[in-house]
């Protein structure tokens, strides 16, 4: 009686083994799919910060060229021209850099994700040689049992 008692609780505690593993398993791919919606925000954030700068940029350009007209200049003489492109080429810097942080945080959320799911894998594996382990071990000692 006591092999067989033995042998059930060795198959409950492995059965428990692989509950636990595709419970970790679950819980990777569901923390993996959180990783990469926010790897999109991410992406998204990037954008609407390169377009909030662009909409800035746009404004400095527009008012440095008010004021030059505003003191009698022009915008079309060499110095106006290099005033202007310069503040071109600060907005666009600053907007490329924004889309790259943005692309940059996504792509670490989005390894973060894959490393989510590959744990719980790994931990659903893990659980089954686990439950195997139990299994022989409790058939092994309830065979030596049922031999002496």
């Amino acid at each position: 009686m006591a092999p067989a008692v033995m042998v059930a609780g060795a198959a409950i505690g492995a059965m428990g083994a692989i509950q636990e593993g595709n419970a970790a398993e679950a819980a990777g791919k569901f923390t993996a799919r959180q990783q990469q919606r926010n790897a999109k925000n991410s992406m998204a954030e990037g954008i609407r910060k390169a377009t909030e700068i662009q909409r800035m940029g746009d404004r400095a350009q527009s008012d440095a060229s008010a004021a030059m007209a505003a003191g009698g200049g022009v915008t079309d003489d060499v110095g106006a021209i290099k005033t202007l492109s310069d503040i071109q080429a600060v907005t666009d810097y600053n907007a490329l850099s924004a889309i790259y942080e943005g692309d940059l945080k996504a792509d670490t959320q989005n390894m973060q994700a894959d490393m989510d799911r590959m744990a719980g894998k790994q931990a659903q594996q893990a659980s089954r040689f686990k439950a195997a382990s139990t299994v022989l071990s409790a058939g092994s000692k309830a065979y030596s049992m049922g031999a002496t």
